[in-house]
């Protein structure tokens, strides 16, 4: 982030129209991103591609400009990978986030940050493909809580820190429940509204009673008009 805001300029209506965005987008994404689960798919991998190719080209490059295009590559990848390859897509944004939000929460240059971040990233993969449903309002709830934080952090000029792995906590687990909370509300009220078609055992006796007492009087009144035809 510092990278582009000396690149853009911190200052800058752009960047402030950037950051606002962001936190509008991230504060939707966070207590509605599994109604929106398509575009939200499409958004997180191109954005976590984008930070992900960004962050790590950072540490083998220093032109910005080279490592905002191999961000853009892994942006482009990791989108096809998610609509192409449904599955596949899922594991490699959901491991990831996690890798991002690990490394932002623990933020430290160390060997066992990265390997704790890793660890942390199989397993939600693995948990995405397994509890899809759960993982993606988690997933969303915690993406859209950490766009919306840094957002509003860069936007007050203030340092990452403990205050800011404490708001993005409470806001991921927030919106994830309240997300989690909706869908089950959701679908109960589905199950409701559902009527109910099975047949009532006393309305089809009653029915199958008065079929053949039709046909007898049918019969009879032909029976009727047959000898008044034959008298005539």
């Amino acid at each position: 982030m510092s990278e582009l805001q000396e690149w853009i300029g911190a200052g800058s209506l752009v960047f402030k129209g950037v950051l606002i965005a962001v936190l509008i987008l991230g504060v939707l994404i966070c207590f509605l991103g599994y109604r929106v689960r398509k575009l939200l798919f499409s958004i997180m991998a191109v954005g976590i591609g984008m930070v992900a190719g960004f962050q790590f080209s950072r540490v083998a490059f220093a032109n910005v400009w080279l490592c905002l295009a191999i961000g853009v590559v892994c942006a482009v990848l990791l989108c096809i990978l998610a609509f192409w390859f449904y599955r596949a897509g899922v594991f490699l944004t959901c491991a990831a986030l996690m890798f991002l939000i690990m490394q932002t929460l623990l933020h430290q240059e160390t060997w066992w940050v990265y390997l704790a971040a890793a660890l942390a990233a199989l397993a939600s993969g693995f948990a995405a493909v397994c509890f899809e449903k759960q993982m993606l309002a988690i997933v969303s709830g915690f993406f859209g809580a950490y766009m919306a934080t840094a957002a509003g952090f860069a936007l007050a000029g203030l340092e990452k820190g403990n205050f800011f792995s404490i708001i993005l906590l409470a806001a991921g687990i927030f919106g994830s429940a309240l997300q989690i909370f909706q869908e089950k509300r959701k679908k109960e009220n589905e199950t409701e509204k559902i009527p109910d078609v099975r047949p009532k055992k006393g309305k089809n006796k009653k029915e199958s009673r008065k079929h053949p007492e039709k046909r007898k009087s049918d019969e009879q009144r032909e029976r009727h008009e047959r000898r008044r035809q034959s008298r005539a």
